[in-house]
């Protein structure tokens, strides 16, 4: 039963949110139909079932709920369901389905039973039913237009049946709060609880008692005419019974309801589009004239009738009155009959009754239908009641003639009707100053011909009651601007105030001119009559509201001399004038007090009249008013002057911190500590007034921001903000308020406005002074002043003072609820819990300890909050974060809040994970998740009544409407889209504890990441939705206009596209590492499918352009949409501001976003320009406001544009993630080899495209070069399969050229990682092209491959992999040279690698690449590196000196592949190469190792197999000098290099003479021997050399060191060819 009815309120909602999906209306339509009873029959339940009763008295059996879920009756579960069967008169199945749902809802609820669960939920289902009906009547009372087309009929048939109406007739009079606590409080049910129960079924039973008020109206407005006659019979028969004495001297809702009901069908506005007028209008007479109960009510309706009849006949085409009926005497009648009377207590007098829309609609309609149709009525009650005025004397003395001033109960009426100050109460108050309203006008302008004091009087509070705009404050300031007779205007008003200052002045003057020996006559007491007393505050409230409302009034009345208002009237509240009057006087200043000039006059003139003083003598000004009134218990004027201040300190201009500071001391010391302590007879005063006194604080720290010079100088601003973050005074006294406040919601006590006001304040204080606490601690350790400010954590996280076992934060959690009225604060409290979050990882422990006890209230709280099925939302994209809330209620709706609520949660949630991915954290414990085993808990979907167990299915809910919507960027709720992906990202991310659990959640219970790459959203490509065909050549459109308001769809698509991408790429990559296929290759299927959203068009227009976008696959599209561009815009040149002031705003107003996008706060940036503008005096402001308005604009445009570019780079990183997973995985069995190599190729030549087109910042450039180091790495690892090295080299030719394109882009030239990339991927292709035949046999030989392969023969040249470097641009080798030579180490290496294998595959070819290194000077630069290298061997595993070691390496075997070619041979010989390389300073310090007999081995972990490394490339350089035929010109630099390291050579020759180093050098001294004659001699004398010489003749083996066929002149180009072919396979 609960769950059917939330659903359908579910379904509902979804479809007012989109109405024009029809599976979606075709669906709520079935389930409408299959419950059509529940709305036939509202109120009524299912009939009960013998067979359904044995069953549940069974223990044991298995019952089928109706929902389908099957359950076993065991326990006390059949009884209790019996039990509530009988009390609601229910089936037993439907009774034991409510028994289980109470069981899943026990975790909402502090202390309800299961039992008592039900009963909540038994009236909630009830109300989701009732609501339903009513939106479906509201949406048909505003037109069909607004109900989607399959449910008019269904609303037509309800309409129809005349049952429904008099079943909902029969609800209205019975259902009350009273009779149903009644019912379930007898002894054998006991189904009412303690007060949290009856506070919230209170709350339900009040909605359906309300929403039956709605439907009863609605079904009478909308009522065929075939039902009129039997509709009406039914109210007036209930109607004559109404009793004549009220329960509570007003209407109930349910006597309201049928008031209200007969009074919809003449209603005027309605009458004129009844087709049977004569009919209704005879029904009316018949029921008027018949015995009635309570006559006045029925003179009420026959008030309404005469007016009804006076207007029908003014209808076009008119209406023939056949009634006999005068309708001026029937109103006489009726107003003889107490019918204004009864209008205004019994329907006025209900309380709130500006929320009853249908009734207030109906009393404006007459009203106003009675001034504009009864004009002459209208002037004869006004005259009449002026003639009886003026004749009071005569009714004074016989008493038996009362005077009816029957014209004052009408204003009476009209006040009262009109009291609300909800929008649609200002919007009616205009219509009397509309000028097509000539009886509004003429009833408004009549206030200022009264001559009768009495009558003047109540005329003046209706037209105060009017006054809500600027446009009625306006007409009423013109009323009493200019009149010719009037009792008083605006200068009488003044001019008599002024008068009674001079005559208050003058006794107070001579008493201070008296000598002290001169005896005096006492001045008598000045007083005041209580008419002028009346007629002061009566006055004086007109001047406040049309001075609230018109900025001209407020003006005129501070800058006219002849008035001279405030310095009139502050100088009445330093004279004993009665304390109403000047509570009266502190209002009107608190309203001239909006303008920034007249606030600045008000200080000044309270300064100097010393209103507040902080005089040490007795009492003075204020304080002493305020000790008296505290006597009395009687606050009216400290109530005055608090509302004053506040508003004074809500203006920029403020005085000195010196004579402000009396002000503060008084509110912070003596008025809030008081208040607190102190009795009050009346609470409502209490908390006005502390209300006043927080919102004054919060104004103060609001308009500031921190500089060094407010914390030098102590502004009153620092020192309110840090009493609030220290334990002081006024931080107990916000703490007491609060706790108060709390307290009052935990104990569920009756709900009182202005406490949750007050609560609303001191939430908001001291949410705003947390969110200044940064930058106070920030600028006090700038300035060095030593002034404390205590840790948020010792703030929130510790337990109170008062209460050892709760929490700060505790107990501002409290007022967290999606409640309507408690929504404010939840805002606030969300705010607070953000900046907690904000302080880091070391926070996350504390909050959830502190929080766990309350864990399960949270997560409900929580799930509701982000929920867009329990109450409606609405935030979207274009709705900029607010940075605090509008003074005025109606000026943002509950939905919007709760949107923004929702928004906040999710970043807060997202913060806390990135703080602490691997810990517990505030997310882990909102979201449902086990906190002592976060990795394996077991997450649940909704449960199975359908509701969330946290915020997590609240957010997957979310996730499903994306997926479900069809145009999901223009959802109400569309804003919350991307930070509940993006918080599903994070709960996805490898790096948090929950990565498997969530992934495994939402594959099995939602499929959810498959389906949002599937949902429409996704695969629709803003480039290409807009592509053109410009001469048979596809034209993308990545323009985007930020100067739109459009511009939001494509950026947040973007960004959302980002995410799912990135979503994606963690999918597979978990599936695949599983060895998973089946889902990948969905995946596969959709990303490399065709774009979603354009099929249509591509069918109807075969252009190029359209076929091109067919045959494009959606992951290359996506790829295209990541490329945005908008207009450049400057900022706009500014006359009247100051530039340096504004640049400090905008820096004060710029902020980084949860995603790291810098954002100009634009609720902040416009609060501070228009204070400034404010503060400037000057008449006419339309120049500044034009250039506030083009500083807003800039700031929207360049929100719009970063906003723009981090969708982007969202976009382009999702994109990477699935790419790189594409080639981490490569290859994979269900896709074929060349289809693989074919997307791979594709993406890393977009890729690279992409990074030449499109400017990026460094961080994207190395996600970029990573994707493209992991693109070719699959490539090549594809490419490897092909064991022909030749069919390598042609495969990977194109690719290697264009990454060799690459590396001379400029934008890139400081990017270390992206070049490290980019060198490492063509070190890839060459480590794959190089694998030849006996490179393997010399890596098996253990020789370095790098070496053999430079003395190994190429006896011929790949033709396509010569043209790669013989066509290399001498912009490349200059680039790469750069890298080598100037580049840090880390990027030096891979370059001088990467310059290496070039020069080794170009030296048998044209050695153009040798040629242009050499030609550039790049030898000398890199020698001049070397020498300045120092090798510490001993600490070698430093990062210094590991970099260095192979920074020699490399360049070692850069000269040695230089050494293979001509011209690179001749450099080295001509810079001696090898001289200077022999002579390092490093050589000289041989690890000890090598001589105390330790094991070592070549490599980068030990001193000694360091320099063994180095020592082998020297050798191997060595050899590739002697490799040349010009070699005898360098054999002694070739000897010399062996005898300046002698040392290490002997060490090898006495202890390790197997070394192949060693044998090398040996066999290198024998060929030098034998070959060159002029150095027999040095060899033969140099003891080093000479050893060397004996060791390869006579030392160990010969093995691989015989020689064969001995030329006369070899050259020693291929030493390997000198030995026989016996030793070299042995």
């Amino acid at each position: 039963m609960w769950i059917t009815a939330r659903k359908l309120f579910h379904q509902l909602t979804r479809v007012l949110a989109d109405p024009t999906n029809d599976a979606l209306c075709e669906e709520f339509l079935t389930d409408l139909r299959a419950n059509e009873t529940f709305f036939r029959n509202p109120l009524s339940n299912r009939p009960k079932n013998p067979s359904h009763r044995a069953t549940l008295a069974q223990p044991g059996s298995v019952v089928t709920l109706p929902n389908g879920n099957k359950v076993t009756i065991s326990g006390n579960l059949g009884a209790e369901a019996t039990i509530l069967s009988d009390l609601f008169d229910c089936n037993e199945l439907d009774a034991l389905e409510l028994i289980l749902t109470g069981e899943l809802q026990v975790r909402n609820y502090n202390s309800l039973a299961r039992g008592l669960c039900a009963v909540v939920c038994y009236y909630e289902a009830h109300r989701h039913y009732i609501i339903v009906l009513k939106l479906l009547l509201r949406l048909k009372t505003i037109g069909d237009d607004n109900i989607p087309d399959g449910l008019i009929g269904f609303v037509d048939s309800l309409l129809r049946d005349v049952r429904v109406f008099k079943r909902i007739l029969a609800v209205v009079q019975n259902l009350k709060v009273k009779t149903e606590f009644e019912k379930l409080q007898r002894p054998q049910i006991n189904g009412l609880g303690g007060a949290e129960h009856q506070r919230v079924l209170g709350v339900c039973i009040l909605e359906i008692e309300k929403s039956a008020y709605e439907i009863l109206c609605a079904f009478c407005h909308n009522c065929p005419s075939t039902l009129q006659a039997d509709v009406l019979e039914s109210l007036f028969a209930v109607a004559r019974t109404m009793p004549l004495e009220q329960e509570k001297s007003h209407l109930s809702t349910a006597n309201l309801s049928i008031w209200t009901s007969i009074l919809v069908f003449i209603n005027p506005i309605k009458l004129k589009h009844t087709e049977n007028i004569q009919q209704v209008l005879e029904i009316f007479k018949k029921h008027l004239f018949d015995k009635w109960e309570n006559a006045p009510a029925c003179a009420s309706i026959a008030f309404c009738y005469s007016v009804a009849i006076k207007c029908s006949k003014s209808y076009p085409g008119g209406f023939t009155n056949n009634l006999d009926i005068n309708p001026s005497n029937f109103i006489d009648t009726a107003m003889d009959n107490c019918a204004l009377q009864f209008i205004r207590t019994c329907v006025l007098g209900t309380p709130d009754f500006d929320t009853y829309d249908f009734t207030v609609d109906i009393v404006d309609s007459f009203i106003k239908s009675f001034l504009c149709y009864f004009a002459e009525k209208v002037q004869e009650l006004f005259a009449i009641c002026a003639n009886e005025l003026s004749n009071t004397a005569t009714y004074d003395d016989d008493y038996t003639k009362k005077p009816n001033l029957y014209y004052m109960k009408f204003l009476d009426v009209v006040t009262h009707a009109y009291a609300g100050n909800s929008p649609k109460m200002v919007a009616l108050s205009e219509q009397f100053t509309v000028p097509q309203f000539a009886g509004l006008n003429t009833f408004v302008a009549a206030c200022a011909e009264v001559q009768e004091p009495k009558m003047f009087l109540s005329y003046l509070e209706t037209i105060s009651v009017l006054c809500k705009s600027e446009r009625t404050a306006a007409y009423v300031y013109q009323i009493f601007l200019e009149t010719d007779e009037p009792l008083c205007d605006w200068g009488r008003l003044f001019a008599g105030m002024h008068q009674y200052v001079a005559e208050f002045t003058e006794p107070q003057q001579s008493k201070y001119l008296r000598f002290k020996n001169v005896q005096a006559n006492p001045m008598p007491p000045q007083k005041m009559k209580a008419s002028e007393i009346a007629g002061f505050i009566t006055m004086l409230r007109l001047a406040r509201r049309v001075a609230e409302h018109f900025p001209e009034a407020r003006r005129n009345f501070c800058e006219n001399h002849s008035w001279n208002v405030v310095d009139v009237i502050t100088g009445m509240l330093v004279l004993p004038f009665p304390s109403t009057l000047k509570s009266e006087i502190y209002t009107l200043l608190s309203s001239l007090a909006l303008d920034e000039k007249s606030s600045s006059r008000i200080w000044a003139a309270l300064i100097h009249r010393n209103v507040c003083t902080t005089s040490e003598k007795e009492p003075k000004g204020i304080q002493a008013e305020y000790l008296a009134e505290r006597e009395l218990g009687e606050f009216c004027v400290s109530v005055g002057f608090l509302k004053l201040i506040e508003r004074l300190l809500a203006r920029k201009r403020l005085p000195t911190s010196t004579d402000l500071m009396p002000y503060l001391r008084f509110i912070v010391d003596t008025v809030l500590p008081s208040l607190l302590t102190s009795r009050f007879p009346n609470t409502d005063l209490l908390f006005e007034m502390v209300t006043y006194c927080l919102n004054g604080l919060y104004y103060l720290i609001r308009n500031f921001y921190v500089t060094t010079d407010a914390i030098i100088n102590n502004a009153v601003h620092v020192s309110v903000a840090t009493d609030l973050l220290n334990d002081t005074v006024l931080s107990r006294s916000v703490l007491s308020i609060i706790l108060e406040c709390s307290d009052r919601l935990e104990d569920f006590s009756p709900r009182h406005e202005l406490r949750e006001k007050t609560a609303l304040a001191a939430l908001r204080l001291l949410a705003t002074a947390v969110s200044h606490r940064n930058s106070l601690v920030t600028v006090i350790k700038r300035t060095g002043i030593p002034k404390l400010i205590s840790s948020l954590e010792k703030l929130f996280l510790s337990p109170l003072p008062t209460r050892r076992n709760v929490r700060y934060i505790n107990v501002v959690l409290s007022f967290l609820s999606n409640s309507p009225h408690l929504i404010r604060h939840s805002y606030y409290v969300v705010r607070i819990m953000r900046d907690l979050v904000a302080i880091g990882a070391s926070i996350q422990s504390e909050l959830v300890a502190s929080l766990t006890p309350w864990t399960n209230v949270l997560k409900g709280i929580f799930a509701k909050l982000t929920s867009v099925y329990d109450d409606e939302i609405e935030i979207t994209p274009l709705d900029a974060p607010l940075f605090d809330l509008p003074e005025k209620e109606s000026a943002i709706t509950p939905a919007r809040l709760r949107g923004e609520v929702a928004r906040q949660i999710s970043e807060m949630l997202i913060a806390s994970l990135e703080d602490a991915p691997t810990k517990p954290n505030l997310t882990y414990l909102l979201c449902g998740f086990d906190m002592t085993a976060i990795g394996s808990t077991q997450l649940q979907a909704v449960d199975t009544v359908g509701e969330s167990y946290s915020c997590l299915q609240s957010y997957v809910q979310i996730a499903e409407l994306f997926i479900a919507h069809q145009d999901p960027f223009n959802a109400s709720f569309s804003a919350l889209f991307e930070p509940t992906l993006r918080l599903l990202l994070r709960l996805l991310s490898f790096k948090t504890e929950s990565s498997s659990t969530m992934l495994r959640f939402l594959r099995i219970e939602h499929d959810l990441i498959h389906r949002l790459v599937t949902a429409p959203a996704f695969r629709y490509v803003d480039a290409l939705a807009g592509a053109q065909d410009m001469n048979g050549t596809t034209m993308l459109s990545t323009f985007v206009n930020v100067n739109e308001a459009s511009c939001s769809e494509g950026i947040y698509r973007r960004a959302v596209q980002g995410i799912i991408l990135q979503l994606s790429a963690l999918e597979m990559t978990s599936v695949l590492s599983m060895g998973h296929t089946n889902e990948p290759q969905k995946f596969y299927k959709i990303l490399f499918g065709p774009v979603g959203g354009i099929e249509e068009t591509v069918a109807g227009d075969l252009t190029s352009a359209s076929i091109a976008i067919a045959e494009c696959p959606l992951i290359w599209a996506l790829l295209e949409n990541s490329k945005a561009d908008c207009e450049s815009f400057d900022f706009p040149t500014l006359s009247k501001f100051d530039t340096r002031r504004i640049d400090d705003l905008l820096a004060v107003c710029m902020r980084e976003n949860s995603v790291g996008v810098e954002q100009y706060d634009i609720q902040y940036l416009h609060f501070f320009l228009t204070s400034e503008i404010a503060s400037v005096i000057t008449p006419d402001s339309s120049e500044m406001q034009a250039e506030c308005h083009s500083i807003i604009a800039y700031c929207v445009r360049y929100n719009a544009r970063r906003l723009l570019e981090g969708s982007c780079v969202h976009l382009l990183s999702g994109w990477v993630a699935v790419i790189n997973v594409l080639a981490f995985f490569a290859p994979i069995n269900f896709v074929d080899i060349p289809t693989q190599m074919c997307y791979l190729t594709d993406a890393l030549m977009l890729v690279l495209k992409y990074t030449s087109d499109i400017q990026i910042n460094e961080v994207v450039a190395g996600a970029i070069s990573n994707s493209i180091f992991r693109l070719v790495s699959a490539i090549t690892s594809l490419t490897a399969l092909n064991s022909d090295v030749t069919t390598r080299r042609a495969h990977l030719a194109f690719v290697l050229q264009k990454l060799l394109e690459c590396v001379i882009t400029p934008q890139y030239a400081r990017c270390v990682v992206y070049k490290l990339d980019l060198y490492g991927s063509i070190m890839k292709i060459f480590d794959v092209c190089n694998a030849v035949e006996d490179e393997k046999k010399a890596v098996a030989s253990g020789n370095d491959d790098t070496l053999m392969g430079l003395l190994t023969p190429k006896t011929e040249s790949d033709a396509i992999w010569s043209s790669v470097f013989s066509n290399l641009s001498d912009d490349v080798i200059r680039t790469i040279a750069e890298d080598v030579n100037f580049a840090p180490f880390q990027l030096k290496i891979v370059a001088t690698s990467c310059l290496t294998e070039m020069i080794r595959e170009d030296v048998v070819g044209t050695q153009n690449v040798a040629q242009l290194f050499v030609k550039s000077g790049n030898v000398r630069c890199i020698l001049s590196s070397i020498s300045v290298l120092k090798i510490d061997f001993t600490h070698i595993l430093d990062r210094e000196n590991r970099e260095a070691a192979l920074f020699c390496e490399s360049a070692f075997a850069l000269f040695i592949r230089l050494a293979g070619s001509n011209v690179g041979w001749n450099a080295l010989v001509d810079f001696g190469v090898l001289d200077q390389l022999s002579d390092l300073s490093f050589w000289t310090s041989v690890p000890e190792g090598f001589f105390t007999g330790k094991k070592w081995k070549r490599g980068m972990d030990t001193p000694e197999g360091v320099y063994a490394l180095l020592f082998d490339s020297l050798v191997h350089l060595t050899i590739g000098m002697a490799s040349n035929n010009y070699w005898r010109t360098i054999s002694c630099p070739l000897l010399q290099v062996i005898e300046r390291n002698q040392e290490f050579v002997n060490q090898l020759l006495r202890t390790n003479k197997d070394d192949p180093t060693l044998k090398t050098l040996a066999l290198l001294v024998e060929y030098v021997h034998r070959l060159d004659e002029n150095a027999r001699e040095p060899i033969e004398t140099t003891k080093g050399l000479n050893d060397l010489l004996l060791f390869h003749r006579h030392g160990g083996e010969k093995n691989k060191f015989e020689l064969a066929n001995l030329p006369n002149h070899s050259a020693f180009n291929f030493p390997l060819s000198l030995f026989s072919a016996k030793h070299q396979k042995s």
